[in-house]
């Protein structure tokens, strides 16, 4: 049934990180459902076997509840089986068996493993604690599933940033409805430079909010302490019609030095 087969020399070639002795082939085109046996004469240790099933209907959707979070902070995992042109009765089905088990990732290697539950609308889910000790190798955090379901086997992961809370949006924010300028005041743990950016939306003259002006301020603070970043919207004119009331949306704040992100807040302010 092997259309064709390279080594791991090819893959490495290719730009693919794999281990000495992985190998990876396609069966034929004529290849049926049903079982297959691997067989290596040159097999030693431990192997995992990955299947593609680039036509399949069914496949697992993994999602966080977070893009971003703290270290010692807690992200919400949810894992869905979905098959196209299923009927909701097959699909019931197929959910009512649904059950795996999922694994925390961090950059470094380390790994946790996580419970998950099954929920009554058929998904799994988990409540992943962050550690407190953030991965000093930089990347992204990964929750990886494994999961199957009457018979059927998938896996999926999705992954996610994780900073150290070295820096917080503390206190009320001032806004200056004549100028546009927002001041939003920081608490900081940690020496470094900070950077504040968000979107402002103001009212045209058909009532409606809409997004009018971009604006970014960072500075460096030496320790410990409290500080403001100022978001310059004065810099930017208003296109014609457009005034108070304004939102301010899409606010982050970033650790340049640590090239992480820190908080982020959908809406963060009516002014």
């Amino acid at each position: 049934s092997v259309a064709r087969s390279v080594d791991a020399r090819q893959l490495q070639a290719a730009g693919m990180a794999v281990n000495d002795g992985s190998s990876m082939l396609r069966t034929g085109a004529s290849s049926a459902v049903g079982a297959y046996r691997l067989q290596s004469a040159q097999a030693q240790g431990r192997y995992v076997v990955q299947v593609l099933e680039p036509n399949s209907p069914v496949r697992l959707e993994v999602q966080a509840s977070q893009a971003q979070v703290l270290a010692g902070g807690s992200v919400q995992l949810q894992a869905r089986l979905l098959e196209d042109g299923a009927s909701t009765a097959k699909l019931a089905t197929r959910r009512n068996s649904l059950g795996g088990e999922a694994l925390l990732v961090a950059p470094d290697g380390r790994s946790w493993p996580q419970r998950l539950l099954r929920t009554t609308d058929g998904s799994l889910r988990a409540q992943v604690r962050i550690p407190a000790e953030a991965s000093t190798v930089q990347g992204l955090w990964e929750l990886q599933v494994f999961a199957q379901a009457d018979g059927v086997l998938r896996d999926g992961k999705v992954a996610f940033a994780v900073a150290q809370p070295t820096a917080r949006f503390s206190g009320q924010a001032t806004p200056d409805a004549a100028s546009r300028q927002v001041s939003l005041p920081l608490q900081v743990a940690a020496a470094g430079r900070y950077e504040a950016r968000g979107t402002l939306y103001a009212t045209g003259t058909d009532g409606q909010l809409k997004p009018v002006a971009q604006a970014h301020a960072a500075a460096w603070f030496e320790g410990a302490g409290r500080g403001v970043l100022v978001l310059p919207f004065d810099q930017a004119a208003l296109p014609p019609g457009f005034g108070a009331p304004y939102e301010l949306r899409d606010l982050q704040l970033q650790d340049q030095s640590r090239m992480a992100p820190i908080e982020s807040r959908a809406l963060a302010l009516r002014f």
